[in-house]
């Protein structure tokens, strides 16, 4: 299966790089941003800290426009991981564990050397 948001393609003006884990792209998955499913306080916080209006249940594109004002940007450790569907959807790390020898992993190391420095 496959990563709901990746490949991404990074701002290179990004100073904050959130590194998560892995968004399936399954059914049941109703997340449409990095951190946009229903039970993260990620946009709360994030709003928060900058001051701005909550961003919990903001348009895609207002995400898109925070994020690119306050140089954020994100990315995954997995890109694609061949795991059953009901195992992804409980969204348990201890779950990808079981499977990370048949994951393709994102190479962080090279995303940071595209960005500006």
């Amino acid at each position: 299966m496959k990563h709901k948001f990746l490949p991404r393609k990074l701002n290179p003006d990004t100073e904050i790089l959130v590194i998560g884990t892995f968004n399936p792209d399954i059914p049941s998955n109703s997340a449409a941003f990095f951190y946009s499913r229903g039970h993260t306080a990620f946009g709360e916080l994030m709003s928060a800290i900058f001051g701005e209006k909550c961003l919990r249940y903001s348009s895609v594109e207002d995400k898109e426009a925070f994020i690119k004002r306050h140089k954020i940007d994100f990315t995954d450790l997995i890109e694609t991981i061949d795991m059953p569907e009901e195992d992804a959807a409980n969204y348990r790390d201890v779950n990808l564990d079981k499977y990370l020898n048949k994951a393709n992993r994102t190479d962080v190391k090279a995303e940071i050397a595209r960005l500006k420095h």
